[in-house]
């Protein structure tokens, strides 16, 4: 039997493998003629045709391992423009964050939106909405540069934190300011200050507030879990005098 087959640069790793496994077949067929041959007619063209597969053998195998190399730059290909993405989307949110006063229409809206005074906060009776959790099928339809390497439950821990924030912010805010502790009685003004006249009923809390009640990171974290937030809906952000309020959105909340 000769070797006619040529090798293939082509073959992926697992046609490599393959091969691979093919050859070693044909080299035991090989050895187990050889045990039965006389030296003096068969063993020397039988070893010849060995040579030639282990040759083909040692060179399947750099193939091999090239595409192993590849691979791992690949990989890293795809780190780095993942890095990239973040960094760029870091850069929309800066961007987004500072957009001057006036420039587009939202600013316009902005400012028709106007603090409240304290006498006009929870003049009616106030219900506090918390959010929901997201679902597999939402998770999944976040774009990939969104998530990255976040997973369901560091989400909804994100937002487990959020409706804590709410639940211990408006706790203070629904209780009577001269039986608040005086650390309280401080946060109190503030959230009040903070309230809209003409957004009734808005819930929503600031990444302060997140620091102080919760344990969430802050950073790229915190502004990755927001945009995913901001994506499914579940929150919408509102500027104004240089807060980033993190309000809850109606349809995402119960």
């Amino acid at each position: 039997m000769t070797c006619e087959s040529e090798f293939d640069s082509s073959l992926t790793v697992d046609e490599t493998l393959l091969s691979l496994e093919q050859k070693k077949e044909t080299l035991l067929t090989y050895l187990n003629i050889l045990a039965g041959c006389r030296p003096d007619e068969e063993i020397c063209p039988k070893f010849s045709e060995i040579e030639v597969y282990m040759d083909q053998v040692k060179q399947d195998i750099v193939i091999m391992k090239d595409h192993v190399v590849k691979m791992k730059q690949k990989n890293e290909e795809i780190k780095v423009t993942m890095e990239r993405l973040a960094k760029a989307n870091d850069y929309l949110d800066d961007l987004e964050n500072n957009i001057p006063e006036g420039f587009c229409a939202a600013d316009a809206v902005a400012r028709d939106v106007v603090p409240a005074p304290p006498s006009a906060v929870f003049k009616e009776p106030f219900q506090l909405r918390t959010l929901l959790h997201l679902t597999d099928q939402e998770f999944e339809e976040i774009p990939f540069y969104l998530r990255g390497r976040l997973r369901l439950g560091d989400v909804n821990d994100f937002i487990d934190g959020y409706n804590q924030t709410l639940e211990k912010k408006y706790n203070i805010m629904k209780a009577s300011r001269d039986k608040l502790k005086m650390a309280d009685r401080q946060l109190y003004t503030i959230f009040r200050n903070q309230e809209l006249r003409n957004v009734p009923g808005l819930v929503f809390c600031t990444e302060e507030d997140m620091k102080r009640f919760s344990n969430v990171k802050s950073g790229v974290y915190f502004k990755n879990m927001v945009a995913m937030l901001r994506h499914t809906q579940r929150i919408k952000e509102i500027r104004m005098e240089g807060i980033v309020r993190l309000a809850v959105a109606s349809s995402a909340a119960h």
